[in-house]
């Protein structure tokens, strides 16, 4: 991902050009510059609020085709890398019979988005539960996003830095509780003699 200021750049100087693609890649700080170029008066936020949702769902479209398609490669793999096969039967049961409340809570968290929309696509969670579920968490989520941005985007180098923080906090912290979950939940496997 470009650095805020080459995205503050590139969307003041190719405009609603370059929002579609550059929110697909990383939504909340696009949306973010996108507000406070909004508040500046260099972009039309009605329009720019429509590109920065059809961009974050392609993202998330995107990343449910790689699960999808690459269902035999990420089951084996993140099984075999975990040792663990069984969690991973175990995730995909839970995130296929509870979609919306999963794909709710990897949108609104951002760290585990991407995890959880590939393995959504790895489960063969229904097309249109998928999108439902992400717009429902996409709509709102972006006009905060943009409203962040129009009221103190001015800051948005700063507001960079937190995102990236709470992120990584964030994901350390659902790493470390997923780690738990299989240690005390999953038993180990038996060796075969």
């Amino acid at each position: 991902m470009p650095s805020p200021d080459v995205v503050v750049h590139l969307l003041t100087s190719y405009g609603y050009l370059l929002v579609f693609p550059l929110a697909i890649v990383e939504g909340p700080i696009v949306s973010i510059i996108a507000g406070f170029l909004t508040a500046e008066g260099y972009v039309y936020g009605p329009l720019i609020y429509v590109l920065l949702v059809l961009g974050d769902l392609c993202g998330d479209g995107i990343a449910y085709a790689a699960g999808r398609w690459g269902r035999r490669v990420f089951g084996t793999r993140v099984g075999s890398f975990t040792g663990r096969k069984e969690y991973v039967k175990r995730a995909s049961t839970y995130l296929s019979k509870n979609p919306g409340r999963t794909l709710l809570f990897a949108k609104l968290t951002h760290s585990a988005g991407f995890i959880v929309l590939v393995t959504a696509g790895a489960v063969r969670v229904p097309l249109r539960t998928f999108f439902w579920y992400n717009l429902l968490g996409t709509v709102p989520k972006s006009l905060v996003l943009l409203l962040v941005g129009y009221l103190v985007g001015s800051q948005y180098r700063t507001i960079d830095s937190y995102i990236t923080k709470i992120g990584f906090g964030v994901f350390v912290l659902i790493a470390f509780f997923v780690g738990w979950f299989i240690w005390k939940h999953v038993p180990p496997e038996i060796p075969e003699d």
